[in-house]
């Protein structure tokens, strides 16, 4: 919401208008802080109803957008969760290409990629299918579910979508001199091997990063 004046500024302006021979009067000055509470909360109201035409400050006015997009409406997801499936339906109207597929993804992913390009697309076309590749992070991101659905909504009927996940290999393990379930064995990688007992090889392929600092177990 766009800064407001507060109600001390307010009765202070509103005082300006009025004869100096008022600005010393009780009366004037109770008047005044009841009407000016009520001027702040119509700036408030309209500040409020200002915000609902732009994505990213839109409240309650979100289901207007979806309705208008043809979303489905769901107030019980969050806030930024919807924000993003309507920027991506917004930015994905117009020519279907890659450039416009990465702004979706973009938009989707902003936060968890830090601004770079979180996914690589690939055109298949001896199979009919778009390849996602996720880039930013290792095994399926939270947010894939509203990735498909915004890419469902663009692409053509007789393509599919395949995506692809990345996850921690043996060879990575080997290559960081890690010995899976050694408990004493010397490693260069993220994984303190007294933690290896509380996870699975599955966890263990989405944690395991040789380029970053030790964890050690607590």
């Amino acid at each position: 919401m766009t800064n407001l004046l507060d109600q001390k500024m307010i009765a202070s302006r509103m005082l300006d208008y009025l004869p100096r021979y008022y600005h010393r009067s009780k009366k004037i000055s109770n008047l005044l802080e009841v009407e000016s509470k009520e001027v702040k909360a119509v700036n408030e109201a309209i500040a409020l109803l200002l915000d609902q035409f732009f994505v990213d400050k839109a409240t309650y006015g979100l289901s207007y957008w979806e309705t208008f997009l043809k979303l489905p409406v769901d107030k019980e997801k969050p806030l930024e969760y919807r924000r993003n499936l309507i920027k991506s339906k917004l930015q994905g109207i117009g020519v279907v290409n890659k450039a416009y597929l990465m702004q979706v993804a973009r938009a989707i992913f902003e936060v968890e990629s830090n601004g770079s390009d979180p996914v690589e697309i690939t055109e298949l076309y001896d199979k009919y299918t778009i390849q996602i590749t996720i880039l930013f992070q290792k095994g399926k991101p939270a947010k894939i579910n509203l990735l498909d659905y915004a890419l469902q909504e663009l692409i053509p009927a007789h393509l599919k979508i395949e995506y692809v996940y990345q996850y921690t290999t043996w060879e990575e393990v080997d290559n960081c001199y890690f010995v899976y379930g050694h408990p004493d064995g010397e490693t260069d990688s993220n994984v303190d091997p007294k933690c290896l007992s509380h996870i699975t090889w599955e966890q263990f392929q989405l944690i395991f990063n040789c380029e970053v600092p030790k964890i050690t177990s607590t």
